[in-house]
């Protein structure tokens, strides 16, 4: 990873943290949709970062965020599966060939959508279960884990296309 990269993820890794802890904390649709926008730290980080790197920035965000949110490990649960489970879901998703760089721009919309949404979900789907952790609110953990993943993906293209859109890159040319 050269200086250029290195210095960008810094800045992306506390740019999520302040935005999810300072905006998105807060920011709920009818208390069932949250929006979780700081794991768009760990789907962003580039493809052939090193696993044992990846599950400890992995831990490092949910950490922080578990810090502020007063969830005892449950961040931190879910991050490092999202983490664990990135270069699996990047490798069933290639089709045999390189990938260099997630994102709309390098992948297309429909690429993008089930890597960020099968991602999100399993965050998601950790994470509320952590949460509830009773198996009489399945329902409840189902309903907030598939409007929440809708939410975050959803806030996750908004991110892409204000601030890495193909359109902004053809636009600076």
């Amino acid at each position: 990873m050269n200086n250029l990269v290195f210095i960008r993820q810094v800045l992306a890794f506390f740019a999520y943290l302040l935005g999810q802890v300072i905006f998105f904390k807060n920011f709920d649709l009818f208390n069932v949709a949250f929006c979780f926008l700081y794991i768009n730290f760990i789907l962003s980080l580039p493809v052939y970062t090193d696993r044992r790197l990846l599950l400890g920035l992995g831990f490092v965000t949910g950490f922080f965020v578990d810090n502020f949110y007063d969830t005892l490990g449950m961040h931190s649960m879910s991050c490092v599966l999202v983490a664990y489970l990135r270069p699996y879901l990047i490798l069933f998703l290639s089709d045999k060939t390189e990938i260099y760089d997630i994102s709309i721009k390098e992948n297309g919309v429909p690429k993008f959508f089930q890597y960020t949404a099968t991602l999100v979900f399993l965050h998601h789907l950790c994470l509320f279960s952590l949460q509830q952790f009773n198996a009489s609110l399945v329902l409840d953990i189902l309903l907030k884990t598939f409007s929440s993943t809708i939410f975050t993906t959803l806030m996750i293209f908004i991110i892409q296309y204000l601030f890495f859109s193909p359109f902004l890159s053809d636009a600076r040319k």
